[in-house]
């Protein structure tokens, strides 16, 4: 089976963002072997925390329609943190995204040609009530646990918007000038060592795939890839972001548990 993973397309109502998302997706449809299954790893509309609502509506209308009208391949969603409404209360924050998504939850499994793919969301509301930092809740991460015990005998992929595990995280800054690393909370999970440590006890666990970041990499830790893929928009929408061009993942997936990373330049 291939798939294709497309995150952080930041669509807005400027002409430059809906030339290269419909161009973007007719790449896509040229590819051959056709893709089966296209996972959109969150940020979709430009920036739903600070928009104003009536313009966040427009860019989700018009996202719903170029899909519609350039995308025949079937497709699933993950929550981004710039999908998020800028609303007080979490449920409140996410509803309207996941509405658009036609999603009732912000996390679930489903499973597609002997693989299962468990969509997490990693955006998690501070204690003092600001936006955000990744990572599971309690709840969430019980409910992980349970998948991965109830589909022990799959390949599986864990899809989430914010990587768990990323090399990219820590260029992302001027680090020469703090004299130290520095990873925010908001870029990569905080849980890691956790997800890592749950991961290593369930060896159907291949490949966790994530975005946010808009640079690409692959990191391979305890037998699992983690790959960061780059963003559609690039530079939001004005070329690469750093040393990655806006593009796509694209994997290939055997079925016994066996696959292929790529990552495709767009434009």
């Amino acid at each position: 089976m291939r798939i294709v993973h497309l995150t952080d397309i930041h669509l807005d109502l400027t002409e430059v963002s809906q030339t290269g998302f419909k161009r973007c997706l007719e790449v896509i449809k040229s590819l051959n072997p056709k893709p089966e299954l296209i996972l959109f790893g969150g940020d979709l509309v430009r920036d739903a925390l600070v928009d104003d609502p009536e313009t966040v509506e427009k860019q989700w209308q018009l996202f719903s329609s170029i899909v519609q009208e350039y995308c025949s391949i079937p497709f699933v969603h993950c929550l981004g943190n710039h999908d998020i409404c800028g609303f007080e209360k979490p449920e409140m924050a996410k509803q309207p995204a996941l509405k658009q998504m036609g999603l009732g939850k912000p996390y679930y499994t489903f499973s597609q040609k002997g693989w299962r793919f468990i969509v997490l969301d990693s955006v998690l509301q501070k204690e003092n009530g600001e936006w955000y930092e990744a990572g599971l809740d309690e709840a969430q991460h019980r409910w992980l646990k349970t998948q991965l015990v109830n589909f022990a005998n799959e390949p599986t992929i864990i899809l989430s918007h914010i990587p768990v595990l990323s090399a990219a995280a820590f260029l992302d800054g001027d680090n020469v000038k703090t004299d130290n690393w520095q990873v925010p909370g908001a870029w990569m999970h905080l849980d890691a060592k956790d997800l890592i440590s749950l991961f290593s006890t369930h060896q159907q666990v291949k490949l966790c795939l994530s975005g946010h970041l808009h640079l690409q990499d692959v990191v391979q830790y305890n037998g699992i890839t983690f790959a960061c893929n780059g963003a559609v928009s690039g530079n939001w929408w004005k070329g690469s972001y750093q040393q990655t061009p806006p593009g796509f993942g694209l994997v290939d997936l055997e079925a016994d548990g066996r696959f292929r990373l790529e990552y495709r330049q767009w434009d």
